[in-house]
């Protein structure tokens, strides 16, 4: 300032030893130099140090906090099915493999009763019998599972063989009495491709992949049918609907909503799900919802397809997450809180997660990942913890549900 003649101000705080900064300007940093000659180029080097990790942090938060670009929709589908093993497995790379030897299975496998997950009539019923609909052949089980070793030796073998091939008989009727569907349709699966960007806030994320089972319509080969199988395992029958639980509805509607996006001509996407005869709720307020939007005006047809984008925005934003703070969500057992709309009967819940029979319930199914992320909680006993369960499964409940065309 002296040099070119600018005038400046001197605080006299500077010198003011009753300040801080002015003591460690006059006698702290004194104090190092006499120490160590460097003090305030080390001191220097070590704020440009804080600085370049901060930065680093933040970039790492702002990572975490990013939704990646792409993401394939079997990982959706994976999540919301089994959301403990998801994050621990494929997400965070943990894995239990010291217990994979032990692993309980959905159910466990009772007397002649089929292991649920090895999905043998959904197998034989997809594959085998609805190709060739009247003509498939109960009696004859196929060689995949006569040699498997999924049927118990003998004549238990035989009749648990026969509860599955009752449950596909259930299911061929069901395509029987479907309007939508007819021989010739159900003759040829169609390899049906998404490819849908969906905005969450101020980002993007292109969701990608396959969806399986569809069907061209009978009566319009243009549109398109969304073909689901549910038997009961081991009872010679199809589940009721109310008892699809949130990892098989939420793969339904992430199917038919981005295939319904998907398909930009004006004709029917429609969702048929083989259950028990006269349970249909569900999959008819989808049905519906389909219905009006065909019949609405461009304008309302456009609100429509925002809304849907809205719902699937709501699924991918919590599945990214639920890596850095997982909900308390269990596909079967928040299915079951879903069920108490007034949250005051934890005692359903807490059967499903932890049922009295040999220790089962949920919170044991797969190798350990569901005790690891929630740990032995008993909604009984935790009204908080009940509620935050109930909370997140009515708001997704309502997400995948479209009320209105219910009413």
């Amino acid at each position: 300032c002296d040099d070119r003649g600018l005038w400046y101000h001197q605080d006299p705080a500077n010198h003011d030893l009753s300040f801080a900064r002015a003591r460690i300007r006059h006698e702290v940093l004194p104090a190092l130099e006499k120490v160590h000659s460097s003090a305030k180029l080390g001191l220097l080097k070590l704020g440009e140090i804080a600085r370049e990790e901060t930065d680093f942090l933040d970039g790492m938060a702002a990572d975490e906090t990013a939704l990646p670009a792409q993401i394939a929709l079997p990982v959706l589908h994976d999540y919301y099915r089994d959301p403990a093993r998801h994050l621990m497995e494929k997400r965070l790379h943990l894995r239990l493999d010291a217990l994979d030897s032990g692993r309980l299975r959905e159910d466990e496998p009772l007397e002649e009763k089929l292991d649920p997950l090895a999905t043998v009539a959904r197998r034989v019923f997809f594959g085998e019998a609805l190709p060739v609909g009247e003509a498939w052949y109960a009696a004859h089980m196929p060689d995949w599972v006569r040699l498997s070793g999924l049927l118990p030796p003998g004549a238990m073998g035989l009749t648990a063989w026969q509860k599955e091939a009752d449950a596909i008989q259930c299911a061929l009727q069901g395509v029987a009495d479907s309007p939508w569907l007819d021989a010739e349709s159900v003759a040829t699966v169609l390899q049906e491709t998404v490819d849908i960007q969906i905005a969450v806030d101020d980002q993007t994320c292109r969701i990608t992949g396959q969806v399986s089972q569809v069907y061209a319509m009978a009566d319009n080969p243009q549109g398109r049918v969304l073909l689901r199988m549910y038997p009961d395992a081991g009872k010679g029958a199809l589940k009721s609907e109310a008892d699809l639980n949130f990892g098989e509805r939420v793969s339904v509607f992430l199917d038919w909503a981005l295939l319904r996006l998907q398909v930009t001509d004006p004709v029917p996407v429609r969702p048929l799900l083989l259950c028990k005869a006269g349970t249909s709720e569900w999959q008819d307020c989808l049905v519906q919802w389909d219905t009006d939007f065909l019949a609405a005006d461009p304008a309302e047809q456009s609100i429509r397809r925002a809304d849907l984008q809205r719902r699937i925005a709501w699924l991918l934003q919590h599945w990214h997450q639920a890596e850095i703070l997982p909900p308390l969500y269990f596909s079967r057992t928040s299915w079951a809180a879903a069920q108490d709309a007034e949250r005051t009967d934890p005692g359903k819940a807490q059967k499903v997660w932890h049922s009295d029979f040999n220790g089962g319930g949920e919170h044991s199914y797969g190798q350990g990942y569901n005790v690891l992320l929630a740990g032995d909680i008993d909604f009984e006993a935790d009204p908080l913890a009940y509620r935050a369960l109930c909370d997140f499964a009515q708001e997704l409940k309502d997400i995948i549900t479209f009320t209105e065309a219910q009413s």
